[in-house]
Parts: structure tokens; sequence; C-alpha cells
């Protein structure tokens, strides 16, 4: 609003609210078209399946060492570096959040960080948010990933022409 602040608490306010309210505008323009259109033949339904202490270590091992932290102060490397305690110690939660098919309301929880793009600093449009999760989320995530993709590949619903965002489709 033209304004210039200096206190540090009233500075992340600020870039909460803005963040905010970029989000809820987008979702006000999403374009409501009711019932969508079936395309594609319909595949016999499926659920997921809990992973076992194998997997588990295979996904650890898979994830980037990175240094950034959540809100939780747990990073990548941290996970990678004891990534036999970290099994043991979350292979019962992530399998119980499959079994319960519901995500743990801790691990949506992200700490937001304004990144610069380019103009005028003072200028809130001029940033983007990044969101770091909880290590344990992203763990999750990679599990629940690894078998929607495994269904998509079994039942051929990607077109064999789509190669972003695909391993092995560069």
């Amino acid at each position: 609003n033209n304004t210039q602040i200096e206190d540090k608490s009233d500075i992340a306010k600020a870039f909460k609210t803005h963040f905010e309210t970029c989000a809820s505008s987008l979702a006000s323009n999403v374009p409501d078209y009711g019932e969508c259109e079936i395309l594609i033949e319909q595949k016999p339904e499926w659920s997921f399946h809990t992973v076992s202490r194998k997997e588990l270590l295979e996904l650890i091992e898979s994830i980037v060492p990175k240094s950034s932290c959540g809100y939780d102060l747990l990073t990548n490397r941290m996970l990678k570096k004891e990534k036999e305690r970290f099994c043991n110690l979350t292979l019962n939660l992530i399998n119980e959040t499959i079994t319960n098919n519901k995500f743990p309301n801790a691990l949506k929880i992200a700490k937001v960080i304004p990144i610069f793009k380019k103009g005028d600093k003072h200028n809130l449009n001029n940033y983007r948010p990044i969101s770091l999760l909880p290590v344990l989320s992203k763990l999750v995530e990679k599990v629940i990933n690894k078998q929607i993709t495994k269904k998509l590949n079994d039942y051929h619903i990607i077109d064999d022409n789509q190669y972003g965002f695909r391993t092995e489709h560069s």
C-alpha cells in the first residue's frame, strides 16, 4: 500500500497476507464447469498398499541430499545419513497413513520463504513463495507418487509421447 515496513515481524506478516491474497484470487478465478466428461476408459479400482522396509529404504536412498529444512528442522541430508533409523521410526507411521487414507495435519505445515524475482525489492509482487515441507511429508509423498505412477504406467493412461516429468522419458 505504498508504505515501507521496517519491523521484521511486520514484513513477515505482509508477505503472508500478500501470498494468501494471491492464492485466494487465483482460486476464485478457476472456472467451475461442473462435472467433467470422462475421456478415457475406466480401469479397475485399486487402492494404495503399505510399504515394506526394503521399499522405504530404497525411497530414502533416492532422495536428493539437500540441506534445506522445513519447520521440523530436519533435512534430506540428515534423513539419508541416518536412513536405517529413520526407516525404523517412520515405517509404521507411513503405513498407518496409507491404511487410514489420512495425511497427518502436522505434515501439511510448510515454511514459506519469499524468493526475489526481479524489479523493485520493495514491491511484494516481485517475490515468489517457496514452500519448504517437512522431510517426512516428502517421504510419504514419494511412497504415494511411486504407487500412482506405477498404476498410470500399468494401465497405459499416460500417452507414450508424454515425456515431461516422467522417469526415464527424457
